[in-house]
């Protein structure tokens, strides 16, 4: 998933991080440990954001997934927006990925 001390994972389901409006960041999707479990390497993958927040597809290195998010629209201080990364596997397989950022005004 993600690393790092920002993240909240009390529900790993929902990972979540706080974010300023005025950031742009580069977000880390790990896919590593995923694809060493089924064998197999990562032959694609897509990043989307919700409005407010857009993102770069990102680039690929050795499983992880980083992707550049940025807040470009109106927003709901407080409010949690999610950012998904799927990834394809050069077996067929299929997988996703969600962080959610709660966007903060200062």
């Amino acid at each position: 998933m993600t690393t790092g001390a920002a993240w909240d994972l009390s529900d790993p389901e929902k990972p979540t991080a706080d974010f300023r409006a005025s950031a742009e960041r580069d977000l880390p999707f790990n896919w590593a440990d995923w694809l060493a479990d089924i064998g197999s390497t990562a032959a694609g993958h897509e990043v989307s954001a919700a409005e407010p927040l857009s993102c770069t597809a990102g680039t690929r290195v050795d499983g992880v997934v980083t992707s550049r998010v940025k807040v470009t629209g109106a927003f709901v201080p407080g409010t949690k927006y999610p950012i998904t990364c799927r990834i394809s596997a050069a077996d067929g397989q299929k997988d996703s990925q969600t962080l959610w950022l709660r966007v903060l005004e200062h």
